[in-house]
């Protein structure tokens, strides 16, 4: 894996250990701003995430949003930002996982998956950017 590549994936696994650690909106907007790029760069370089459900990169881009949106939907009940233990190995494990598949993402389309999520987080509201998501 090349210096740019082994840098995405530390700051992926960085991005995690934050979120576990000082569980937080912002820790965990800024994970799934990561997972946003790296699903938009395979998507980019691999094509629908829906057409490669046995590829394991799309199992772990999958699995890691399942966990994220777990610990929304326990913040949405609760009121309190929280990670279980299963949900912490969940995203170590997947990030292991998608260490593999950025280093088969070219490095441009990673960086421009990254503008866009952060483009489109700027500007647009939830409700536009859950509808092309949806869609």
């Amino acid at each position: 894996m090349g210096t740019t590549h082994d840098r995405k994936a530390l700051e992926l696994h960085m991005y995690v250990e934050l979120a576990i650690e000082n569980t937080s909106f912002s820790t965990l907007e800024a994970l799934a701003r990561r997972l946003g790029a790296i699903t938009a760069a395979a998507f980019a370089t691999h094509g629908p995430m829906k057409s490669r459900v046995r590829d394991i990169d799309s199992i772990a881009i999958n699995s890691m949003s399942l966990a994220l949106e777990a610990i929304q939907s326990r913040f949405d009940r609760t009121d309190v930002w929280h990670v279980s233990q299963e949900e912490a190995t969940t995203l170590r494990r997947t990030a292991g996982q998608l260490d593999e598949a950025i280093r088969l993402l070219p490095y441009n389309v990673i960086r421009r998956a990254e503008s866009l999520v952060a483009h489109m987080l700027t500007n647009m509201t939830a409700d536009q950017a859950a509808a092309i998501i949806n869609s």
